[in-house]
């Protein structure tokens, strides 16, 4: 999950700076990127290790549906809930270790919904688009 937040971050900061025209090109590319990947009956796990990948897929599937999932979790909680997910995200793993699984546990608990479809479809499975 750490590559697809840090690329979702790029598409955060474009709209936290006032150039929602830039992120939502971002975005554009995420999807754009992914649907290849979907196109070609290569969609895959975001959490493989990095040699399961080929290096093509590898960003598509890493960086472009990582960020996709967290743009899914943001529609599906909301912009509050969103926003502190990532503060607790921040405060519970600093200096530490964060797996997928205590990131969802963590996602459940902040925002009190239920995430374990939405996490086994962009994380873990295979979106059906």
């Amino acid at each position: 999950l750490d590559e697809g937040l840090a690329s979702y971050s790029a598409v955060l900061y474009y709209q936290e700076t006032e150039q929602e025209e830039a992120g939502e090109e971002l975005l554009e590319f995420y999807r754009s990127n992914y649907q290849a990947a979907v196109d070609q009956g290569k969609d895959a796990p975001t959490n493989l290790p990095v040699a399961a990948y080929s290096p093509e897929n590898y960003s598509r599937i890493v960086y472009s549906k990582g960020a996709l999932f967290f743009d899914a979790l943001r529609q599906e909680v909301g912009e509050e809930a969103f926003w502190r997910i990532l503060q607790a995200y921040y405060q519970r793993f600093l200096y530490g270790t964060a797996t997928g699984e205590g990131f969802l546990a963590l996602a459940e608990e902040v925002s009190g919904q239920e995430l374990d479809a939405l996490y086994q479809a962009w994380v873990l499975g295979v979106v059906q688009k």
